[in-house]
């Protein structure tokens, strides 16, 4: 088979690389900055593992035209799909990438849609293509900062299709990339899987900072209460620690589509909006934690501005919102550096710094 990726960016690219471990792959791509970048390998300072290794070690075609895909047999389309304001994400970069690609894709071939989309998208972006050609849901359940790997060894894949043969196909790049089991389903109940597993992290999430701030109040010890909980096979101890809110591009926005899904279909969701307003009391939370420790005119360093470590996404993060409310508050921030006439050191992340003598230093994050 020859595959086609359209959109190389923060996760396009890194699929890109591991299909081209066993396949012919074309990319496309409409930015030249971008293939640029990747024809010069020009992303050493990006904090991604494994990319610069699998960019030295596996090659594969970069174009900024559509026509190559007529050779591809599955053609993964991995572009943005930004949010409204009401929650729902929109479709147009998918459409232009369907609108650009139509006149070339194969006959037979299968389209597959990686991005992230509202429930029944699928069916209907299915009709802006040929009738020859079929449609396929497969998003991908990574982490930015650990993407490869992600790829490579889920937890499982999910591929949704309303016929057998199109799942045969889109599973068939899959037996060759991956040895984690597989999910196959309808578009509708794939594209509800999506958001549904999120929102889901989301909610464990705010439960465990409820947890801490309620351990904080009986001096109790969050740390050993959720490692016990996350011990009961039931519910894992993954996402189950108490400290920073979650952020990122990924989990915020699928929680409040979730609640839009919820919404359309007349159904009460209190536990979608129940995890939001418990993520933004957990901010306030470490609002206050830094307060105690300022005085008028105090500098502060917020060490931690990306939504989670390993990582240079700012996506929703909690340190660019503490830095922004402190600095409307009047106080003079500092991001990501300590200054040696800095009063207070906050570290959302559990990064290293040097800490100049005399700054004082307050940890946000669970040890």
């Amino acid at each position: 088979m020859k595959i086609g990726v359209i959109g190389l960016g923060k996760l396009g690219l890194p699929l890109a690389l591991v299909l081209s471990k066993e396949f012919d792959v074309v990319g496309v791509e409409l930015s030249k900055e971008r293939i640029d970048k990747i024809r010069n390998k020009d992303f050493k300072g990006y904090k991604e593992k494994n990319l610069m290794k699998y960019l030295n070690k596996y090659k594969f075609t970069t174009k900024q035209s559509f026509y190559k895909l007529k050779e591809c047999d599955v053609v993964f389309c991995i572009v943005p799909t930004p949010s409204k304001s009401n929650g729902e994400f929109t479709n147009d970069y998918i459409k232009k990438a369907i609108k650009y690609s139509k006149p070339y894709l194969k006959k037979n071939s299968v389209f597959v849609i990686t991005s992230t989309v509202m429930p029944g998208s699928c069916q209907k972006l299915k009709r802006l293509l040929p009738k020859s050609v079929d449609i396929a849901y497969n998003p991908e359940f990574i982490a930015l900062g650990n993407v490869i790997e992600g790829i490579e060894k889920p937890d499982f894949v999910l591929i949704g299709a309303d016929d057998t043969e199109t799942l045969n196909k889109v599973e068939n790049v899959y037996f060759y990339i991956t040895n984690s089991p597989i999910k196959r389903m309808s578009l509708k109940s794939a594209e509800l899987t999506k958001i549904a597993l999120n929102s889901f992290v989301t909610m464990k999430i705010s439960f465990a900072n409820s947890i801490g701030r309620l351990s904080e109040l009986h001096k109790a010890s969050a740390k050993d209460i959720l490692e016990a909980l996350g011990t009961d096979k039931r519910i894992g101890n993954k996402y189950l620690k108490a400290g920073s809110p979650f952020g990122g591009p990924c989990f915020p926005r699928d929680n409040r589509a979730m609640k839009r899904v919820y919404n359309k279909a007349n159904i009460k969701h209190y536990f979608c909006e129940i995890t939001d307003n418990i993520n933004t009391d957990t901010k306030w939370s470490i609002y206050y934690k830094i307060k105690e420790k300022l005085k008028k005119g105090m500098k502060v360093s917020i060490i931690g501005t990306s939504y989670k470590i390993g990582t240079e996404e700012k996506t929703e993060s909690a340190g660019i919102w503490m830095a922004e409310t402190l600095e409307q508050l009047g106080y003079k921030v500092y991001m990501d550096e300590i200054p040696s006439d800095c009063d207070l050191a906050v570290f959302m992340l559990p990064i290293k710094r040097k800490v100049p003598l005399g700054v004082e230093v307050l940890n946000i994050w669970q040890k």
